[in-house]
């Protein structure tokens, strides 16, 4: 019986190949997922090695052999569907390497890298290269918008409604750092960054320069403010800063809680010091 199971396990292995472990599954599934919608470039022919013993005379990019060792041992370790998604992606290097541009996803990249000169544009362009040789979702047409706001930056047009306000914001703040938050605005907008978050940014950056200047008109900041007289324990100075940066960040505070907290932290240590003091005398 066991001699049977033996021969069995023998001959599933030789068909297949071996078993591969759960390391191995796991590399398969990803070289495997970025490609199987690209499979038809391969023209319906279904076996990985002739594939590629068809496509090796058309190859010149850098690193093919490399690449045509990688589909054989996809092919041994993952099976074929792993080597021709890794076929398909060769395929495509060469069709880079070559200058055929003719997928409407580089089309849509060649045209807008065109006016770009700001500071790391031939890296945007790269990722997207990259980004459509290994067969993953270039989201071009968000990608080009990005690439477009990042070159207006560059070239200081700010006739953007959300670049106008922060220009208006920004003429009036003072506290530290406000530069840097000013970056990060900017940065957030080329990026896409939805509207509601960018607004709430603005808002941060102005109760920035509220605390700055000393404005404590809130109501947060005023109860606050009436409570910290009488504190004296260790650390005090540290809970009124959590709640003012709280407060900055746009956190919603139960400031009457948080209040409630400190003076019994302030009980806690009068009777801790009273009880010190008796003993000590």
């Amino acid at each position: 019986m066991f001699a049977a199971l033996s021969w069995l396990l023998a001959s599933a292995t030789a068909l297949h190949g071996p078993v591969p472990t759960r390391r191995t599954r796991r590399a398969c599934i990803a070289r495997a997922s970025p490609v199987f919608a690209r499979l038809g470039e391969l023209l319906g022919n279904n076996d990985p090695l002739q594939a590629l013993d068809t496509i090796k005379p058309a190859l010149s990019y850098g690193g093919w052999q490399q690449d045509a060792a990688e589909v054989e041992d996809g092919l041994v370790r993952c099976g074929p569907s792993v080597a021709l998604s890794l076929l398909a992606k060769m395929r495509r290097k060469q069709r880079l390497h070559g200058g055929d541009r003719s997928d409407v996803e580089l089309q849509v990249l060649d045209e807008v890298k065109q006016g770009l000169t700001y500071d790391g544009w031939e890296k945007d362009v790269g990722r997207v290269e990259r980004d459509w040789v290994g067969g993953w979702n270039t989201n071009i047409h968000a990608v080009r918008e990005k690439m477009r706001r990042k070159q207006r930056l560059h070239e200081g047009d700010r006739s953007d409604v959300v670049l106008q306000v922060l220009d208006g914001v920004k003429q009036g703040l003072a506290y530290e750092s406000w530069e840097q938050d000013v970056r990060t605005v900017e940065r957030d907008w080329a990026e896409g960054e939805d509207a509601e978050e960018i607004q709430e940014m603005l808002a941060k950056m102005r109760r920035k320069q509220r605390l700055h200047e000393g404005d404590r008109s809130d109501v947060v900041l005023q109860v606050l403010d009436d409570a910290t007289q009488r504190l004296t324990y260790g650390g005090w100075e540290v809970d009124v800063a959590r709640v003012e940066r709280d407060w900055t960040d746009g956190w919603d505070t139960d400031i009457q809680e948080v209040v409630k907290k400190m003076r019994r932290r302030q009980l806690e240590y009068a009777f801790s010091k009273l009880s010190t003091d008796g003993q000590s005398s």
